[in-house]
């Protein structure tokens, strides 16, 4: 049977929409680096945000402290749960800093003020945003919840999902969603999944260590359409890149990357890309031949409608 559980934090409905993003490459504090900073953007204002951090530590209450935008969050040391595996504490602590999470960059610093080291498995932000014309239904799930070798679990999930997992070497998961299957190899740092609709986990591997599943946000939306068109050519060594905004609403950015061997060579940012709108771009391009790639990303509230092309030439 699996050991400890993923519990819910939030959960409900709002106008508007979900955004969330986290760091999952391991970190370790200690005497030669005793922080860690992580940056996130905020596309608004949010009516809610929240940060869930996973750490490992020998005590159960290691001390360490959390500053965001300068502003000092943590006041105690007690995690919302943990569990003791292979001599260690996993913790998880959550916090919800609605009032303290500024519209565009945050900067977060998790910082060491014990003797011994902490690491750090997981930082992960939540922002929920009032939108006109978004409705968002959303659960917000965290925890450390650890599957045994050939142990499974069942996640009641909407139409979206996003889980966060740890799968130890020399073993694989599972992961069965509505529409697809994923299998995937373990890694020593985390693995973030989107997969849409009810989702079944199985671990398989011969190895002691179990599989860790850290977070589960699942969410429906109903959202105007977003959409984009995007033409380009060659001409002379100069591409001319044109895009429309089809969707019902005015986009936040629309993001042009044109890549050459999978290197990207021309990167462009446009705010405020009102509904009808044209944008029309050159770049130079040298005499190197290859494959020429260009992705065009529209955001709106955090969603995103992406669009890959190649380019002849």
């Amino acid at each position: 049977m699996p050991i400890g559980k993923l519990a819910v934090f939030d959960e409900g409905f709002t106008d508007g929409s979900l955004e969330y993003s986290s760091a999952v490459k391991m970190q370790k504090l200690e005497n030669l680096s005793k922080e860690l900073e992580h940056i996130f953007y905020a596309e608004y204002k949010p009516s809610k945000a929240y940060i869930v951090i996973v750490t490992e530590t020998k005590n159960q209450f290691a001390k360490w402290r959390l500053w965001l935008n300068n502003f000092s969050i943590t006041k105690e040391f007690k995690p919302n749960e943990d569990i003791l595996m292979n001599g260690n504490f996993l913790n998880l602590h959550v916090f919800d800093v609605s009032p303290f999470v500024q519209k565009g960059k945050n900067q977060l610093v998790v910082s060491r003020m014990s003797n011994e080291p902490i690491y750090v498995h997981l930082i992960s932000t939540a922002t929920l945003y009032e939108v006109s014309g978004f409705r968002t239904e959303y659960t917000l799930g965290a925890g450390v919840l650890a599957l045994k070798p050939y142990e499974s679990i069942k996640l009641s999930g909407k139409e979206n999902n996003y889980i966060v997992v740890r799968i130890p070497l020399k073993s694989k998961l599972i992961v069965e969603g509505s529409k697809n299957t994923l299998e995937m190899e373990g890694n020593s740092d985390g693995e973030e999944i989107e997969i849409p609709g009810e989702v079944f986990i199985r671990h398989e591997g011969k190895v002691k260590d179990p599989a860790l599943i850290y977070l589960h946000y699942t969410s429906r939306e109903s959202t105007p359409k977003i959409d984009i068109e995007a033409n380009s050519r060659v001409e002379n060594l100069l591409l001319n890149i044109s895009i429309v905004n089809k969707s019902e609403i005015g986009l936040d950015r629309v993001l042009v990357n044109v890549m050459l061997n999978g290197i990207t060579i021309y990167f462009k940012s446009v705010e405020n890309v009102k509904d009808g709108d044209s944008l029309n771009l050159s770049f130079p391009l040298n005499q190197r031949k290859g494959n020429l790639h260009l992705r065009v990303v529209g955001i709106k509230a955090g969603v995103r409608k992406i669009l890959d092309k190649d380019v002849e030439w």
